[in-house]
């Protein structure tokens, strides 16, 4: 799983904390996993803006309560990497 060519974590709904993540998920983010420990610390590192944060965390929350997948499906997602690089990521959350 450390050498797929996408990248993935597995965290808990409930607390948010991350139970997984592999190499290239901390190379497409931009963050190491060290740091990325759980949801709210993933939001507020990828989304700097206090603005922008609130909305994509609204919005992708609101996405995965509705339990419909093809609304956990986000494309072109600006995230800002740890040296303040913009990137945009094709994202999906598969509930299990």
């Amino acid at each position: 799983m450390e050498n797929m060519p996408i990248g993935f974590a597995m965290n808990t709904i409930d607390d948010g904390e991350v139970k997984y993540m592999n190499n290239r998920f901390e190379e497409v983010y931009g963050w190491p996993r060290e740091i990325l420990t759980n949801t709210s610390i993933f939001f507020d590192k990828v989304y700097p803006d206090p603005d922008f944060r609130e909305k994509m965390k609204t919005q992708i929350i609101s996405d995965m309560q509705s339990g419909d997948p093809s609304r956990m499906n986000w494309k072109d997602l600006q995230i800002v990497t740890k040296s303040g690089e913009v990137r945009y990521v094709h994202a999906f959350n598969i509930p299990l």
